[in-house]
């Protein structure tokens, strides 16, 4: 018991780091996994997406039955648009961000040329982001869409939209915003989870198959992630 207490401690030391453990000093197993259960997740709910201006009358959470956990993020009216998931020690391998998305309105939902940011950070101070394709390896790799993309997803319907793929080579806090901070408005969005899709399980949901011509200017977008891939060191 003491052997394996002590590898779980060693492991959760090793992926999650010593302030990931300052709620758990008595080191019990219970509470080791316990906490490797809640850092360890490769998917954020609704409820632990960090957005600006959230619980205000812009950004609400609602219950929807169709929602993988019972609730979802709603923008219901905002200028500054600014959402952010993270994910914690994540092991090394490769990935793709997949947002949960659903247009709730049937009108659009912003300007068309309004621009939009998916971006993907490391949140460690030792580790590093590179774009593949970026001879000057900027520290956080960014896609670029507009609003347009998402005024042409169908009303009423969950979207996997990919957001960026990336490569891990040790462990890693990962970071993953979804920002437009145009003066304009914005409304009639839905998330209800982002996930971090391990890209070597053939076992994991896959991308839901967009048909409609409409929404595959998003979804190709999203795919062009490959080509910008990140490297998190």
């Amino acid at each position: 018991m003491l052997l394996a207490r002590s590898w779980n401690l060693s492991n959760s030391l090793t992926r999650f780091g010593e302030d990931a453990l300052r709620d758990n000093s008595s080191f019990n197993s219970a509470a080791l996994r316990a906490l490797y259960i809640r850092k360890s997740r490769t998917i954020v709910p609704a409820l632990e997406i960090g957005a600006v201006h959230l619980g205000t009358q812009h950004l609400t959470h609602e219950q929807r039955a169709d929602s993988t956990f019972g609730q979802v993020l709603l923008l219901r009216s905002v200028c500054w648009l600014d959402l952010q998931a993270k994910f914690y020690g994540v092991m090394p391998g490769n990935y793709e961000i997949i947002w949960r998305t659903m247009k709730v309105t049937t009108g659009n939902v912003g300007l068309a040329n309004s621009p939009v940011v998916a971006s993907i950070d490391t949140l460690k101070v030792q580790s590093s982001v590179s774009c593949l394709d970026e001879k000057e390896k900027p520290d956080t790799c960014h896609m670029q869409l507009d609003m347009q993309q998402f005024n042409e997803l169908p009303t009423g319907h969950w979207v996997d939209v990919p957001l960026g793929r990336l490569r891990v080579d040790h462990f890693s806090d990962v970071s993953s915003r979804l920002w437009c901070h145009s003066g304009d408005w914005k409304q009639g969005l839905a998330w209800d989870s982002v996930t971090l899709k391990d890209l070597s399980r053939r076992d994991q949901h896959r991308v839901a198959s967009l048909a409609a011509s409409s929404v595959a200017p998003l979804v190709r977008a999203g795919r062009q992630a490959a080509d910008a891939a990140c490297i998190l060191q």
